[in-house]
């Protein structure tokens, strides 16, 4: 009976790990934490492409800013804590809500501060430098910089 059970428990776990449903989520989990990025449209998109290709290589900038990016794949979103190097699907409502919220259908930045507000809005591919300069002129940023 208990190799029974824990082959039903090993099976639902490997469910669950292979679906693609994807991570509930809500932006305002990351509020007071993390500012977000949210790159928005058709994830064949050569503007998503080429602007994700713009922030690689550019970990340390967008960790130290404590940035986290949102991107499509899948007719969903995914998401990177870690300065693009790992993705999390989200699930297809969460994905869903951030669309609606910001009205995003063609490609569009959206940069999202701490506490909530958006802060930059483009429709233009944008270098990481400029996303930067923005975050590093907000006041909370500023107290981040002094604290070291």
């Amino acid at each position: 009976m208990k190799k029974i059970l824990r082959s039903f428990v090993f099976i639902m776990l490997i469910n669950i790990a292979c679906s693609d449903s994807g991570a509930v989520f809500s932006l305002e989990d990351l509020e007071w934490n993390n500012r977000v990025l949210i790159i928005s449209g058709d994830e064949n998109e050569n503007d998503i492409v080429e602007q994700l290709n713009l922030f690689k290589n550019k970990e340390y900038e967008i960790l130290d800013r404590d940035l986290v990016i949102i991107s499509p794949v899948k007719n969903q979103l995914q998401i990177s804590y870690d300065g693009l190097k790992t993705y999390q699907l989200l699930d297809k409502e969460s994905s869903r809500t951030i669309l609606d919220k910001y009205s995003l259908s063609s490609f569009k930045i959206i940069l999202i501060g701490k506490d909530g507000g958006v802060k930059f809005s483009s429709k233009n591919q944008t270098q990481m430098n400029n996303i930067n300069s923005i975050i590093d002129a907000m006041p909370m940023r500023q107290q981040e910089m002094l604290k070291g």
